[in-house]
């Protein structure tokens, strides 16, 4: 199952406040397995997707970890593709 996800300026303070974290180890997130439901239901939020937090804890149960590291991933590189001068940010 593929969560659609999207981390823009919104997405990503609302993720900094849901995880009690700071921009400095916003890369430690996706390494705290309790994280990865929120980050995906954030994203999936923003990516104008309708799925509760639940809903995406039921898939990650029913799945596998590929799932779970398929969320890590794109949440990696979407974050760092939004800060990183040299790619084109969402933003835009």
């Amino acid at each position: 199952m593929n969560i659609e996800m999207k981390f823009s300026f919104k997405a990503i303070k609302e993720l900094l406040n849901e995880t009690n974290t700071t921009l400095e180890t916003i890369g430690e997130l996706s390494k705290d397995l309790n994280n990865i439901s929120t980050i995906a239901y954030i994203g999936n939020k923003y990516a104008g997707g309708k799925l509760s937090k639940e809903e995406i804890e039921d898939m990650l149960e029913k799945g596998n970890f590929e799932i779970a590291l398929a969320i890590v991933n794109e949440f990696g590189q979407q974050v760092s593709a939004y800060f990183s001068p040299n790619e084109k940010s969402q933003a835009q």
